[in-house]
């Protein structure tokens, strides 16, 4: 029997559908089963090669949607392995957000607006994301000896005082909130 044309966008480590995570059906209600099932034969049906006319007519799922689920199922999970059949839960969030848009921001006018900057400047500036992992998590080189109890605040006004030996004025995210970014970090 044949497997059907090559589906590219299934990495041959991952085409062994049944090695897939999956969710316990029985958690979800019937019309989310019913959703679930859909897709997941939608997604089956690609992995076997399956012309697209054909799924569509099976399941009511078009050639982009199909894709889209694919690509759903083959996200990075927390644990390192792929998403598989739980991304295919409706309403199942399988990335982050992540901010692409530079924070355009009115001085002190509250923090509005400003969904994903500290992941924006974390991911900007791997130092100042490991200087709050070692303040955060007490983590430090040999010679530095950190507070027993470091509050927040403290952590804050380090968060702070690294930034602007960075360069940043009121202008930009945080300072130009109005609590710099306390409430975020």
């Amino acid at each position: 029997m044949s497997r059907g044309a090559r589906r590219s966008l299934i990495a041959l480590t991952h085409r062994d559908l049944a090695l897939w995570p999956a969710p316990d059906l029985a958690s979800l209600t019937r019309p989310e089963q019913d959703a679930f099932c859909n897709r997941r034969n939608a997604v089956e049906l690609y992995a076997n090669g399956t012309g697209f006319d054909e799924i569509r007519a099976r399941t009511g799922k078009t050639k982009s949607e199909v894709h889209r689920l694919v690509k759903r199922c083959l996200q990075l999970a927390p644990n390192g392995s792929i998403q598989g059949f739980r991304a295919l839960i409706l309403f199942t969030r399988v990335s982050g957000y992540v901010r692409e848009q530079e924070i355009r921001h009115e001085l002190g006018s509250g923090s509005g607006g400003c969904a994903g900057a500290l992941s924006q400047l974390l991911s900007r500036l791997p130092e100042v994301a490991e200087l709050l992992d070692d303040l955060y998590f007490k983590r430090s080189a040999r010679d530095t000896m950190h507070e027993a109890r470091i509050s927040i605040t403290a952590i804050h006004e380090r968060f702070k005082t690294e930034l602007r030996k960075l360069g940043f004025t009121n202008d930009h995210w945080p300072f130009n909130t109005g609590n710099c970014g306390y409430k975020t970090l």
